[in-house]
């Protein structure tokens, strides 16, 4: 056993120890709970939240970081018990509307979504995550001019990330404007360098400009950065196979088996190379 897991085995317990005791604060156990939620241990986090609100049902914080904490284990059912309380009684609360919100995206409900996060947006008109959120409802359903609108306002209020920067190139791509989407796709690898979804869009960008080698540089630059990147492996298969049928048309048999094959070392379950090598 590593020094670092007996460590984290012995925080856990001690988040155990200490709700078991009747005397500790429950400033204390908030701040347990919270430190072992920002390290990942779920399950001493909704120990010590759960804990708090047994001791005091009306604290929206805790409320909120246990509903969290058992949306963060895929509980969604249970979280939307403790969000919905918190909502219900305060009316100012956006935290816990966002995430009603998210999790009715999670119960493909977007309607209901989209409730939830103009909600939000009635109490705080510029808030980032609900127009980022309503961006991605908005692609979610093709439309993809308003979901651009959104993604702009939420990078103009204070949430330009990458992920931000790398739906709008997705949206503008979506609406053939090339320009635009390239723009943005450059900026989220500006951000972050590392983000393999940007190069391969940026990639099938390129290709649909008809700049292949600059679309594969893209790809293979994304399994760089996530080997296991599926999207990156099936855009490099797709197109090797493309390439291939094209030379079994033409007659270069020879050609088109390399291609095939070449197509399975990216996506060994590509249903066309293993049909055209059977």
């Amino acid at each position: 056993m590593t020094l670092r897991v007996l460590f984290l085995g012995l925080l856990s317990l001690l988040v155990t120890v200490l709700m078991a005791t009747p005397a500790l604060a429950t400033e204390d156990l908030v701040l347990a709970g919270a430190d072992a939620l920002y390290r990942g241990d779920v399950s001493a986090a909704e120990q010590a939240f759960s804990e708090v609100v047994r001791r005091d049902s009306s604290d929206d914080f805790a409320m909120n970081q246990l509903g969290l904490t058992l949306a963060r284990q895929e509980r969604f059912d249970e979280a939307r018990v403790f969000f919905s309380k918190v909502a219900d009684r305060s009316l100012d609360n956006v935290f816990s509307r966002l995430w009603l919100g998210i999790i009715s995206l999670h119960d493909d409900d977007p309607e209901g979504a989209r409730g939830w996060f103009q909600d939000v947006l009635q109490r705080s008109p510029d808030h980032p995550g609900a127009l980022y959120l309503l961006g991605v409802e908005a692609a979610s359903r093709r439309d993809l001019a308003q979901a651009v609108e959104l993604f702009a306002r939420a990078g103009r209020s204070g949430h330009d990330d990458a992920d931000v920067q790398f739906r709008l190139a997705e949206a503008y791509r979506g609406l053939e404007l090339s320009t635009n989407a390239r723009l943005h796709y450059l900026r989220a690898l500006e951000i972050n360098p590392r983000h393999a979804a940007a190069l391969v869009g940026l990639g099938w960008l390129y290709y649909n400009l008809g700049q292949r080698n600059v679309a594969l540089k893209a790809w293979t630059r994304a399994l760089t950065v996530a080997p296991r990147h599926d999207e990156a492996r099936a855009s490099l298969a797709a197109v090797l196979v493309r390439e291939g049928t094209d030379l079994r048309h033409k007659g270069h048999l020879e050609a088109a088996q390399a291609r095939f094959q070449q197509a399975l070392e990216y996506d060994s379950g590509n249903k066309a190379a293993l049909f055209y090598l059977r």
